[in-house]
């Protein structure tokens, strides 16, 4: 397991442009408050990945793929998709629409 400085020297060393890369865990929803309002450290990632790739596909996988919290927080990000074990698959696909729903509610 890797974290920042040690994770960076090794991306660098070992991967170039173009690798797919698969990260395991649980969603750190790591976040600070600026003026007012919450910002998320995955939010901030998936923005300024997309400033300089905006084809950037970036989802989660695994458990919490298919859990209800989760799946709104990653349609809210703004995460191309999610992706679950084939039980969780009903309870995800009801949680998408709700999110997108919601989102929609939000934007009238």
């Amino acid at each position: 397991m890797l974290f920042k400085k040690a994770a960076v020297t090794f991306a660098e060393r070992t991967l170039k442009k173009g690798d797919l890369v698969i990260a395991e865990g649980r969603i750190e929803n790591r976040s600070y408050q600026k003026e007012g309002q919450t910002h998320y450290m995955t939010e901030i990632a998936v923005r300024e990945g997309r400033q300089t790739r905006p084809d950037l596909k970036v989802g989660i996988c695994g458990e919490h793929g298919g859990d209800p919290a989760s799946i709104a927080f990653c349609h809210a990000t703004g995460l191309t998709y999610v992706s679950c074990s084939p039980f969780r698959v009903p309870v995800a696909r009801l949680a998408a629409a709700q999110a997108a729903l919601a989102s929609v509610e939000r934007d009238r």
